[in-house]
C-alpha cells in the first residue's frame, strides 16, 4: 500500500504536468462570487434601498394620526413609549417624527411673493428622508431638547432667500422669530420652498398642529416593509389610546422593486451554481481524460504490484486537489473582492463570517472534488494489467 507522503507528492506532481487551470478558475470564480455575495449582500441591499428611496421612498412606511377628520376627538401624538418600541424594531433603519401638516409661512423679496414651506422635525427626519448635509450641519439632538431657533433650507429657497452664498450664520424671520441657518440639506424632498426647524421648536413657538403626529419608518430590507406596516397599529396602540391612524406604503412600486431585486438574487445563484456544476464536470472529464491518457502507467503499476487501493486513491486525489486548489483560489480572490468592495463602498465587512463561510466553500470544493473524481478513479482501479499494458 502506497504511503500518505508518496501519494501527496505524487498528486502534486500531477497537477503541475496536467495544468487543468480552466478547471480551478471556475470553481474559484463561483465560491469568489459565493462569498462575496454572501457577506455583502445584506450592506449592499441597504444602499440599494438607500438609492430607491431617493427615487421614491418604496422601503418607508409612513403613519399619520387623523384625529381631525373626527370632530370632537381631542388632539392626538405618538408617545415616546410608542416611538421607542418603533425605534428598537430590528427591521427598522430610522423612525422619526414630525409635524403632520406644513406650517405655511408667506414670504415676500422683492416684488416675489411665495410661501415658504415650514416643517417641525426630529433629529431621526434626516436618515429616514435620506437627506444630507450639503453646507453646514443638519439638526441634532441638542437643537431638540434646547428648543433652538436654528433651521436647514434647501438650496433654491436658501438662493431665493440671501441670493449667493455662504449661507450659513443668515438669520431667516419666521413668525416674528429669528432663526439662525445652520445647514443646507441634499435630496429629493428640498426641492421646493423648504424649511426645517427642530420639532421642540415648533410646539413651543405655537405653530399650528405643532405635534409629533406624523410618523416614517425606514426599513433595512424591502421585505421588511409590508409585515411592519401591518404590525405598525399594534406596537403604537398598546401605548397610548386608540386613534383614528393613516398607515401608507407605496404597495405597487415596492413589489415591482422586489420582483427585480428577486431577479437579481435568482440569476446570482444560478451563476454560483453553474460555477460548481462546471467545476465538478470539468473535473470528472479531466480525471477520465487522465485515465486514458496514463492507461498504460495504471497498467505498469498493477504488474508491478501496485494494489487497487492506489490507483484509486492517486487518480481520486488528483480530483480533489484541482477542487481544493480552486476553493483556496477561490477564497484568497472573494477576500480581495471584498476588502475592495468594502473600501470603494464603504461598508462594513464581517470578517468572521467570512471565515466560516470560507471553510464551507473549502468543503463544498472538496466534495466537488470527489464527486467528480469518484467514478473515473473506481474505473482505473479495476483495470485489467495486461490489457492496459496493450493500450495503444
Amino acid at each position: 500500500m502506497i504511503r500518505a507522503a508518496d501519494l501527496i507528492r505524487i498528486v502534486i506532481r500531477q497537477q503541475v504536468r496536467q495544468a487543468h487551470y480552466g478547471v480551478i478558475l471556475a470553481i474559484a470564480f463561483g465560491i469568489c462570487i459565493y462569498l462575496t455575495m454572501g457577506i455583502l449582500g445584506n450592506q449592499i441591499e441597504e444602499l440599494i434601498v438607500t438609492d430607491i428611496n431617493f427615487i421614491g421612498g418604496v422601503s418607508v412606511v409612513k403613519a399619520t394620526l387623523e384625529e381631525n377628520y373626527f370632530p370632537g376627538d381631542p388632539p392626538q401624538s405618538f408617545s415616546p413609549a410608542a416611538l421607542a418600541e418603533l425605534r428598537a424594531l430590528p427591521q427598522a433603519l430610522s423612525v422619526s417624527a414630525s409635524m403632520r401638516r406644513v406650517c405655511w409661512v408667506p414670504m415676500t423679496i422683492g416684488r416675489r411673493h411665495f410661501d415658504l414651506y415650514v416643517l417641525g422635525v426630529d433629529p431621526w427626519f434626516w436618515t429616514t428622508s435620506s437627506i444630507l448635509p450639503a453646507e453646514g450641519r443638519l439638526l441634532t439632538a441638542a437643537d431638540e431638547d434646547g428648543r433652538s431657533r436654528v433651521c436647514v433650507l434647501g438650496r433654491e429657497i436658501a438662493q431665493i432667500l440671501f441670493g449667493d452664498g455662504p449661507y450659513v450664520g443668515r438669520i431667516l424671520r419666521i413668525h416674528n422669530d429669528n432663526y439662525t441657518v445652520v445647514g443646507i440639506g441634499a435630496g429629493l424632498m428640498l426641492r421646493g420652498n423648504w424649511c426645517f426647524i427642530p420639532l421642540g421648536t415648533a410646539i413651543d413657538r405655537g405653530m399650528s398642529d405643532a405635534a409629533p403626529n406624523r410618523l416614517q419608518l425606514r426599513m433595512r430590507r424591502l421585505e421588511d416593509v409590508e409585515p411592519v406596516a401591518r404590525l405598525l397599529p399594534d406596537i403604537v396602540f398598546r401605548h397610548q389610546p386608540a386613534a383614528p391612524m393613516k398607515v401608507e406604503i407605496l404597495s405597487e412600486d415596492l413589489r415591482k422593486i422586489q420582483a427585480i431585486v428577486r431577479w437579481v438574487r435568482v440569476l446570482l445563484m444560478l451563476g454560483i451554481v453553474s460555477s460548481l456544476v462546471l467545476g465538478c464536470l470539468g473535473i470528472w472529464q479531466g480525471t477520465v481524460s487522465a485515465v486514458r491518457e496514463r492507461t498504460r502507467e495504471v497498467g505498469l503499476k498493477l504488474a508491478m504490484g501496485a494494489e487497487q487501493w492506489d490507483i484509486w486513491a492517486q487518480f481520486l486525489g488528483e480530483a480533489v486537489c484541482k477542487s481544493l486548489l480552486g476553493g483556496i483560489l477561490g477564497v484568497a480572490l472573494g477576500a480581495g473582492c471584498i476588502y475592495a468592495a468594502g473600501l470603494l463602498l464603504q461598508i462594513p465587512v464581517g470578517w468572521a463570517r467570512f471565515g466560516q463561510d470560507s471553510l464551507l466553500c473549502v468543503g463544498a470544493a472538496t466534495l466537488v472534488g470527489t464527486i467528480g473524481g469518484m467514478v473515473p478513479a473506481v474505473a482505473a482501479s479495476r483495470m485489467d494489467a495486461v490489457h492496459a499494458l496493450r493500450y495503444e
